[in-house]
């Protein structure tokens, strides 16, 4: 296996560097943290209350949430992208949030759940904000 004259790996280094590889990828896949799309966010943290023409009500007030898949309709065509982004992450307060305090913002949750420091946690929780709201663009009726 090894040439003559080089270093034959004894059994300690072997297991060094068995775990060495092992702790790399719990350290990456601990990184990528919520590499998954934002269609799959959006199916376990929105879709429950805003489940496109279900009527859908909240747990805790039994009022129904808007249904998303309308919000271009409901602005002349075109789907307010800023906007839906702002009110997800929780940059906008709006009238919906006040009154029903079980609709929580996705900002604070998502950086409640993501790892490392403060400048990658945020770079997280954007990148997730960003995939619902496109799945949620996606989504729209006409």
């Amino acid at each position: 296996m090894f040439r003559k004259g080089t270093t034959d790996r004894t059994p300690l280094t072997t297991w060094i560097f068995a775990i060495a590889m092992t702790i790399a990828m719990i350290f990456l896949s601990s990184r990528i943290g919520h590499a998954q799309t934002g269609e799959q966010d959006y199916q376990h943290y929105c879709a429950g209350c805003h489940r496109s023409g279900k009527g859908a009500s909240t747990p805790m007030t039994g009022a129904t949430p808007p249904d998303l898949s309308k919000l271009a309709k409901r602005n002349r065509g075109k789907f307010p992208f800023e906007e839906v982004y702002e009110v997800t992450a929780g940059q906008r307060n709006i009238i919906w949030h006040q009154r029903h305090p079980d609709m929580p913002y996705w900002g604070d949750v998502f950086y409640d759940e993501a790892q490392g420091s403060p400048a990658e946690r945020k770079a997280e929780v954007k990148e997730r904000i960003l995939g619902i709201v496109r799945y949620v663009q996606q989504t729209q009726r006409k």
